[in-house]
């Protein structure tokens, strides 16, 4: 579930994003799921995911995220209507997790900035790679699975990644 300061638009980053309607402050709850949310979700493991078509390989991993090693959590058949689907990458974000089920702003939030998260964060399969487009000074180009050792990116997040991290 996502705040109700936030709406979905097109993004600078790719694709749709999430957006502040209005301020947030640092430390207030962005998104959490819901248990009713969770029961819509499908829990697969990499292994089943390979095995489905191409289209559909695509269409999940783009809207799924990690959840343990080889376990992803995403819309079944990869159709989203989950707004929160749409969060983009950034290497400087403005969210970080509270726990598995919900993210907090990182520090505030200015009305008309994009909500981001670093996909280190929850991503750890070696062979995530993905090119990144944030545009931040500390911007690392190419995002890897294996991003979530690298000391900065620890130093700088601490406890606030998912726990299979």
């Amino acid at each position: 579930m996502l705040n109700p300061k936030v709406e979905l638009k097109q993004s600078v980053i790719q694709g749709m994003g999430i957006f502040a309607k209005e301020f947030i402050k640092e430390g207030e709850i962005v998104w959490w799921e819901t248990p009713e949310e969770q029961a819509k979700r499908f829990i697969v493991t990499r292994e089943v995911v390979a095995s489905w078509p191409e289209e559909l390989q695509r269409k999940f991993l783009n809207y799924a995220y990690q959840i343990s090693e080889g376990i992803y959590y995403g819309p079944e058949n990869g159709v989203s209507n989950d707004p929160a689907d749409s969060t983009n990458h950034s290497c400087d974000p403005n969210t970080w997790f509270v726990d598995d089920n919900a993210m907090s702003a990182r520090r505030d939030i200015m009305p008309g900035e994009e909500i981001t998260y670093d996909y280190a964060m929850s991503e750890i399969e070696e062979d995530f790679i993905l090119v990144c487009g944030c545009g931040a000074a500390n911007c690392r180009g190419i995002i890897r699975g294996s991003d979530h050792l690298l000391p900065e990116v620890q130093e700088a997040y601490g406890n606030h990644m998912m726990q299979h991290t």
